[in-house]
């Protein structure tokens, strides 16, 4: 009965090693570059709606047509704006905005 139990913690104990050494063979970039490449097409898609979302507004105004000056613009703006502050003091306001929607 005992060799049972050895066996199974053998066996999981020879899986768990080779799972570590295929994440630590990734570890050198692959795994990273798999993350960054997941992110920035997350970014990107993300954009894209956002940009979709716009235009359908600006098409139910009837404002379609001033649409590409009008995001420019909007994204323009929206830069100056996030350079006023600091990376900590944008995470502080997320922080906060999402203990409000929490409660």
């Amino acid at each position: 009965m005992n060799d049972g139990i050895s066996t199974t913690v053998s066996s999981q104990q020879n899986i768990c090693t080779m799972n570590m050494s295929s994440i630590s063979s990734n570890a050198g970039g692959g795994l990273k570059q798999t993350i960054h490449t997941r992110l920035d097409a997350r970014i990107a898609d993300m954009k894209e709606k956002r940009k979709r979302g716009l235009k359908m507004i600006y098409k139910k105004e009837g404002r379609l047509s001033d649409f590409e000056h009008g995001f420019k613009t909007l994204i323009a703006r929206k830069q100056q704006i996030l350079k006023k502050f600091t990376s900590e003091q944008l995470e502080n306001q997320i922080k906060g905005t999402l203990a409000v929607i929490e409660e």
